[in-house]
């Protein structure tokens, strides 16, 4: 588990600190998980947008080539100046994906100005650990499932307050109240958990 001093609640945005760089360096197991548990997910979305094809694969080359920058020739070294862990797996992730659609798919690769890229791997990696620390609260029996649905489709799928308390047989006060309860647990959540990665 990350210290509190990895913790810095005032940066936004999923980072991975140095500390947990170390321990997955070192094999560490508990931060393997907690990397695969964060990171695996948001690959494979990634991955599905950029390209459709060949996911998995895609999820397994980027996870060897992290395995090996930081384990075996030990290659990666972490550089905030140069964005770090996060910049270094959204590179992982976008050469994997450019590879398989030039091998399999070499019509489909359409040229993506890379700040697009960029700005679409950081939405989908805030997403994920969003939706990784809400599995938490449910799983921690903190929030309902019930209550979870309603923030995920009012806040993340923007849908209206008014069609979902219409289509969930509650008031729309109510579906303001549920937003606001759920809203306060997530970032709690994610300030004392997840602060390591913002």
């Amino acid at each position: 588990m990350p210290s509190q001093q990895d913790a810095d609640p005032s940066r936004a945005g999923p980072k991975t600190s140095p500390t947990h760089l170390a321990r997955l360096a070192e094999g560490d197991e508990q931060a393997w998980e907690l990397f695969n548990e964060v990171y695996a997910p948001l690959i494979r979305r990634w991955a599905k947008w950029f390209c459709k094809t060949d996911v998995e694969d895609i999820v397994q080359q980027v996870s060897v080539s992290m395995y090996k920058a930081l384990q075996v020739n030990r290659s990666f070294k972490y550089d905030p100046s140069k964005g770090g862990f996060r910049k270094y797996l959204s590179t992982c992730a976008r050469n994997a994906a450019l590879a398989s659609l030039r091998r399999k798919h070499p019509a489909a690769l359409a040229s993506e100005p890379p700040s697009d890229l960029e700005e679409r791997w950081r939405h989908l990696e805030r997403e994920e650990v969003i939706h990784h620390a809400l599995r938490e609260l449910v799983r921690s029996g903190e929030i309902s499932t019930r209550n979870c649905e309603v923030f995920v489709r009012n806040k993340l799928r923007l849908e209206s307050p008014g069609a979902l308390a219409k289509e969930m047989g509650i008031s729309e006060a109510r579906v303001y109240v549920i937003v606001h309860e759920v809203r306060e647990k997530l970032t709690g959540v994610l300030k004392e958990h997840y602060a390591w990665l913002a």
